[in-house]
């Protein structure tokens, strides 16, 4: 699954058509053009900053966030997420900074 594969199962997931801002997401404009990311010069997702974007949902659709193997910072606190944060996070070795505060997910904490 490619990034852009990944990043269209987010928008789906977390109700993308509601979003504040979703400029150029899922069209055939290339990710670096997508509100919210930076790519690397090897086109990979270096980061996604959705802050404030209404995403709402579950992020447990996401299966493969592993994939996303060139990412170190994710940010997508102060939306409407719920159920639980999904493990695969934990997973990502790249990870330097992730900020899902201020959603509403249940379950025991854990730090990343």
């Amino acid at each position: 699954m490619s990034d852009k594969e990944l990043l269209i199962e987010l928008y789906r997931s977390t109700k993308g058509k509601f979003w504040l801002r979703k400029d150029n997401w899922i069209s055939a404009e290339p990710c670096r053009r997508w509100f919210g990311l930076t790519i690397n010069s090897s086109g990979h997702v270096t980061v996604i900053n959705l802050r404030r974007n209404h995403l709402q949902e579950s992020l447990n659709n996401v299966l493969s966030w592993r994939m996303l193997s060139n990412i170190h910072t994710v940010c997508l606190s102060e939306n409407s997420l719920n159920g639980q944060i999904p493990p695969q996070i934990g997973d990502m070795k790249s990870i330097e900074e992730l900020d899902l505060s201020w959603n509403e997910f249940i379950g025991k904490s854990n730090s990343y």
